[in-house]
C-alpha cells in the first residue's frame, strides 16, 4: 500500500486543475463560430481557473509533515516557476516560508545536494 500525504495531494490536485486549465484554452483556441459553445467554453475556464486558484492556495498554505514533503513541495513550486507556469508573489513565498518553519536548515542542506 502506498501512502499519499497532504503535501502530494495538493500538489496532484494543483496539476490536475493546471492542465484542465490548459486544456479548455486550446479546445477555446479551436473553438468554432457558435456563441452558445464560446460561452459555455468561457464559463467552463473560468470554472477551471477559480479552481486552480484554489487548488493553489491550499498548496501554499499545506504544511509538509516531514523534510521529504517539504523538499517535494519546494522543488514543485521551484520547477513551476522556472517553467513560467506560475508566478510566485512576495506574498506567497512569505506563506511558503511560514508553512515550512521548522524544515528550514534541512530543506536548505537537501536542495544544495540537488543543485
Amino acid at each position: 500500500m502506498i501512502f499519499v500525504s497532504g503535501t502530494d495531494r495538493a500538489v496532484q490536485r494543483h496539476r490536475k486543475r493546471l492542465r484542465l486549465v490548459t486544456k479548455l484554452t486550446a479546445v477555446r483556441q479551436r473553438c468554432g463560430r457558435s456563441l452558445y459553445r464560446v460561452i459555455a467554453i468561457d464559463l467552463a475556464i473560468a470554472g477551471a481557473i477559480l479552481a486552480e486558484k484554489i487548488a493553489w492556495r491550499r498548496l501554499i498554505r499545506q504544511r509538509p509533515l516531514n523534510i521529504h514533503e517539504a523538499r517535494d513541495k519546494a522543488m514543485y513550486l521551484i520547477a513551476l516557476s522556472l517553467s513560467g507556469r506560475a508566478t510566485l508573489s512576495g506574498r506567497d513565498i512569505a506563506e511558503i516560508r511560514e508553512s515550512s518553519k521548522g524544515f528550514d536548515t534541512g530543506l536548505k542542506a537537501l536542495l544544495q545536494k540537488q543543485l
